[in-house]
This record gives C-alpha cells, sequence and structure tokens, in this order.
C-alpha cells in the first residue's frame, strides 16, 4: 500500500490530459478494468475518454436534463446519470453507444448529489439527494427498492466546513483547560 505524503505527492507527475469543454466537470467514473473515463460537465455533455490514450470516444448531449452525476454501470455500455436541473430530479440509465436513455428513475424530491454502484451486485445501485435521503435501486425496475432518511442533525455534526471545525476545537481547548484549572 502507498501512502499518500507530501513526498508521494512531490514525485507526481501528469499522467495524461483529458481536454474537455473548459466548463466545470461535475462527475466523473472509471469503468470497472479502469479502461474508459466517463465525464460530466457544465456544458451538458457526457464524454467518454480511453483512459490509456486519453482520446474521447464519444461525447453525448444532455441538453434537456443537465448531469450532475455520471457513474458507469457494470456494463462499460451504460451509465447512470442524475440531472442537473431543479425542475428534474430523475436519475437515468444511459446507453452510451446509442445515446438512448433506458430507464429513468424517480423518487427524491431534491437535486441528486451522488450515485454508486453495488460491487457485489450487478444491478444495484444508491443515489444520495438534497431532500436528505438515501436510496436503494435495482437497474431493471423503475420503483425504489429501499430508503434511508438522513436526520438533518446528523448532516451538521459530520460537517468539514473549517470554520465550524476551528471553533468546535477551540471550544474543546477552553473545556480542557478549564478542567484543568
Amino acid at each position: 500500500m502507498v501512502v499518500l505524503n507530501d513526498e508521494v505527492v512531490r514525485a507526481m507527475a501528469v499522467g495524461k490530459i483529458f481536454k474537455d469543454s473548459g466548463k466545470t466537470i461535475n462527475s466523473l467514473d472509471f469503468n470497472r478494468t479502469g479502461s474508459l473515463l466517463v465525464t460530466a460537465s457544465d456544458d451538458e455533455t457526457i464524454r467518454v475518454y480511453n483512459s490509456d490514450t486519453g482520446e474521447l470516444i464519444s461525447r453525448l448531449f444532455n441538453k434537456k436534463y443537465g448531469t450532475s452525476c455520471v457513474t458507469f454501470t457494470h456494463s462499460d455500455e451504460q451509465v447512470i446519470t442524475a440531472s442537473k436541473n431543479a425542475w428534474d430530479q430523475c436519475i437515468r440509465n444511459l446507453d452510451i453507444n446509442e445515446n438512448q436513455f433506458i430507464r429513468c428513475f424517480k423518487g427524491h424530491a431534491g437535486q441528486v448529489v451522488s450515485i454508486s454502484f453495488s460491487p457485489d451486485c450487478k444491478h444495484t445501485f444508491l443515489s444520495s439527494s438534497l431532500d436528505l435521503t438515501i436510496r436503494v435501486w435495482d437497474l431493471r425496475v423503475q420503483a425504489c427498492h429501499g430508503m434511508i432518511k438522513i436526520e438533518r442533525d446528523l448532516l451538521l455534526a459530520s460537517s468539514t466546513n473549517k470554520a465550524s471545525h476551528h471553533n468546535h476545537n477551540k471550544n474543546n481547548n477552553t473545556h480542557n483547560n478549564n478542567n484543568n484549572n
């Protein structure tokens, strides 16, 4: 196992340059073998690259919905996308060879911010959303199979905001200093 420390990071060099649109890339994912890279960008495109050469294999336009998240299914020919538009919280299964949606998964009431496939179950994936839910899906069925509601307090407790982290540490130090007196 390689430890990612200052020395290792300084020794890193650019391996490949993937030229995209110049717009913000919202999401990216490698296929299971690492031979393909898919990106979703603010220019409303989904792009598929050959990871070894950096060559653009295909550019798919998703102007109607935009894309906030993209991830490969267990097939190199399909991806799952989440809409970026506020009026559409659907997750879509997209055939990247045919540039056609296979299925739409409805259920979230807020923008989907993350999608992850189960490494063991070929058809199962999870999605998380700003509606404070995590949903369990099966590629073969449009309906959600399960849902976890997240309490807002849990989200606040796990905040990585540096200011709140600093204040939390400052309060702990004050508390610890008071205990030492």
